[in-house]
């Protein structure tokens, strides 16, 4: 009986991230925790950073907190056990992973693999068409012209164009952005149920959420079954982060991409008014504060798409090297386009579990919404919610 109780309780702790007691991914620099806690440790270890605590050095580290204290998060990895040489040793490992799939990605030609449905949507090269009612989109390599395109803040000249040693252009990151979704020059008031309104919405920008994604650096050297996997787990975080974003400019509601305006009012009369206020607070209006400007948007949502706790991923190491670097490429951005405002990056990342909650929310709404029939059946959005 006791042997069984140890077994049981080191299987609890290794569920567990020691530093915040979040779900633990697995043995991170010789200590279970979790992605948060280990990309944290990463980055503080990679960029030899400094922090201070404001308080009196004892802050309490859980798993709704563990943001507000750099400095206290981080003597914490190092009290449970965290190793800095291992990081060290994990960056060379990477390299020379690098290295070696370059030098084999130069000895063999690229294959496209082809299927149906939502599969062959992801895989195949988008033609040059783009007509409405396909699943085709216009050339990935080409963004569409955008121009005077809006966004709520104003970044310093050329600081989109940093490409340090993450390797992540984020100008690419902003072309994405801004192909995905050109400025709205004019929107309509939605007076009837919202549901249907989200849901036409939801579809439309569900097939242009791939071509989004194909554009994005690195999506497509991932085989097609990670690239499908990638979408469908993130597809809903994604949507409300580009309509949240969309509704900085209006008062009260939400802009969908179909150009339809509901306001909060019109939300509360068919029941979902508490999502929305949810949204507009935790989402729009912190963005309205804060400015945020496109290539940070496309960013976080780069970091949301790039989840490497996705299930059934095969190339999942591949996925995680890309997340880390998106981190740093958006930390290099914030340092370079807002150099007076030091937690500018901080404040940004604190959008992702608002955003994470809130989608997972929202998931809940459109199962009931599809089996109240409120949803239409032969879409992408009808595909997505029946994936298990």
């Amino acid at each position: 009986m006791f042997s069984s109780t140890l077994e049981v309780s080191s299987t609890f702790t290794k569920n567990l991230c020691a530093i915040c007691g979040d779900r633990a991914s697995g043995k991170h620099y010789s200590v279970y925790s979790c992605e948060g806690c280990k990309g944290f440790f990463k980055r503080t270890v990679r960029k030899d950073l400094k922090y201070t605590c404001r308080d009196e050095r004892r802050c309490c580290i859980d798993k709704r907190q563990r943001n507000r204290c750099q400095y206290c998060r981080y003597m914490k990895c190092l009290a449970m056990g965290m190793k800095r040489e291992a990081v060290q040793e994990e960056r060379q490992r990477a390299k020379e992973r690098e290295e070696a799939a370059a030098a084999a990605a130069a000895a063999v030609p690229g294959g496209a693999a082809a299927s149906t449905g939502f599969s062959a949507t992801v895989g195949s090269p988008a033609s040059s068409g783009g007509g409405a009612g396909g699943l085709s989109f216009g050339d990935p390599n080409t963004p569409a012209s955008v121009g005077g395109a809006s966004g709520v803040g104003a970044p310093a000249a050329g600081a989109g164009a940093a490409n340090g040693e993450h390797g992540i252009d984020v100008q690419k990151i902003l072309n994405a952005e801004l192909a995905l979704e050109p400025p709205m020059s004019s929107y309509v008031d939605a007076t009837d149920n919202p549901v249907s309104r989200i849901c036409q919405a939801a579809d439309k920008q569900l097939m242009a959420l791939v071509n989004w994604a194909k554009q994005l650096p690195h999506f497509c050297e991932l085989p097609l079954e990670d690239q499908v996997v990638l979408i469908k787990s993130s597809w809903n975080e994604l949507l409300i982060a580009s309509f949240s974003y969309r509704s900085t400019v209006v008062s009260n509601g939400i802009l969908l991409a179909t150009g339809f305006h509901v306001h909060r009012e019109v939300a509360k009369e068919h029941g979902v008014g508490a999502i929305f206020d949810r949204i507009l607070v935790e989402l729009v209006q912190k963005m309205r504060e804060m400015r945020m400007d496109r290539t940070e948007l496309g960013c976080l949502k780069a970091i949301v798409l790039f989840n490497s706790d996705a299930r059934s991923l095969t190339a999942r190491p591949l996925v995680e090297q890309v997340r880390d670097k998106l981190y740093l490429a958006l930390e290099e951005y914030c340092r370079n386009a807002y150099p007076d405002e030091s937690g500018r990056f901080s404040r940004l990342l604190l959008r992702l579990p608002a955003l994470r909650s809130i989608g997972l929310k929202t998931l809940e709404h459109l199962f009931f919404f599809q089996l109240v029939g409120q949803t239409p059946e032969d879409s992408f959005l009808a595909e997505m919610l029946a994936e298990p």
